[in-house]
């Protein structure tokens, strides 16, 4: 096994044993952090049952009157899209039970619109490298997005060093519910 999917694999299994009092403690840093103030417009995925809760985000920033779109994913050529949510009745369930916005009931973000993206991951280094879900999507969009990154995780999802490889983006800041990091 290479040690990418070690990572996913061991990433995943943090997340199972995730805590209310943690998730709420790396909330409240997101909330009182200067990205989260300062911005007007944020990116973020629909969180699966297993990982961080997005929704708590999603109401947050709505009751701040902020824009928050979601990323959907074309898989023909690897592609990633963020839309506007003004409801959650505008997501869809897609492939791999992901929760997606419809594009025929939702508008289309584009680039440099948005001030921060909340780029999700399994695990994270100190220098801003994530271990994704493998994809790319991510990475791509990245690559030529202005837009200030930022992941958050447990701090066990924190570690040293994670693989990379030339196409890898790192992000600007790891928050966990008890470090910032900037890199």
């Amino acid at each position: 096994m290479n040690l990418k999917k070690e990572y996913r694999k061991k990433g995943k299994e943090l997340l199972k044993h995730k805590s209310s009092e943690e998730v709420s403690q790396l909330h409240s840093r997101l909330f009182l952090s200067s990205a989260w103030k300062q911005a007007t417009c944020i990116a973020m995925t629909i969180s699966m049952p297993h990982e961080i809760d997005t929704y708590r985000l999603i109401e947050q920033a709505w009751e701040e009157n902020k824009r928050v779109c979601v990323p959907k994913s074309f898989p023909d050529n690897k592609e990633l899209r963020f839309y506007e949510l003004t409801d959650f009745a505008q997501l869809e369930e897609t492939f791999f039970q992901l929760k997606e916005p419809n594009t025929r009931v939702s508008n289309e973000v584009k680039r440099e619109e948005i001030d921060v993206i909340l780029v999700p991951g399994l695990m994270f280094d100190l220098n801003g490298y994530r271990v994704g879900y493998g994809g790319g999507y991510y990475d791509r969009y990245l690559a030529s997005s202005s837009a200030l990154t930022l992941s958050i995780c447990l701090d066990e999802q924190l570690i040293d060093h994670v693989p990379r490889n030339t196409y890898d983006v790192k992000v600007d800041q790891v928050l966990t519910p008890q470090r910032e990091i900037y890199t």
